[in-house]
């Protein structure tokens, strides 16, 4: 089979295409459920820049694309969300808006690990895309 010009193109794998995608999707949703307001102070994107903030860092895969992991912050309150001196601060907000199971299924869950095929990721395109 013969590849069009963007496959030609392109030097990243369908795996690093998707993962992308999956990003871009995934951030779209979180941004688009708060009503493109942090979820923290409450400004909105005509005050300043939002993020996807996600509660279990992005490298892990298992729950990388999960609603339940990700937030919709402003870059300030990301900043606050990600720094190591408010991680108490943030745990008591992530409790407040997961609740205590939420959050234990989280964390559980991150535990896991597996390598992530194409298909998985499509798959998991498929699942989102479906909540824009």
């Amino acid at each position: 089979m013969k590849k069009s010009w963007l496959q030609r193109k392109s030097k990243k794998t369908p795996s690093q295409r998707l993962t992308k995608m999956l990003d871009e999707l995934c951030a779209t949703i979180v941004k688009n459920r708060a009503e493109w307001r942090c979820q923290k102070c409450g400004r909105d994107r005509e005050q300043v820049t939002m993020n996807w903030a996600h509660i279990v860092r992005r490298a892990n895969r298992e729950v990388r694309w999960r609603l339940d992991n990700a937030f919709c912050l402003c870059v300030g309150c990301h900043y606050w969300f990600d720094s190591s001196a408010s991680r108490g601060d943030a745990e008591d907000f992530i409790r407040f808006k997961l609740g205590d199971e939420g959050w234990e299924k989280l964390k559980k869950d991150a535990r896991k690990s597996r390598q992530w095929t194409v298909k998985d990721l499509e798959k998991k395109y498929e699942e989102l895309k479906i909540l824009l």
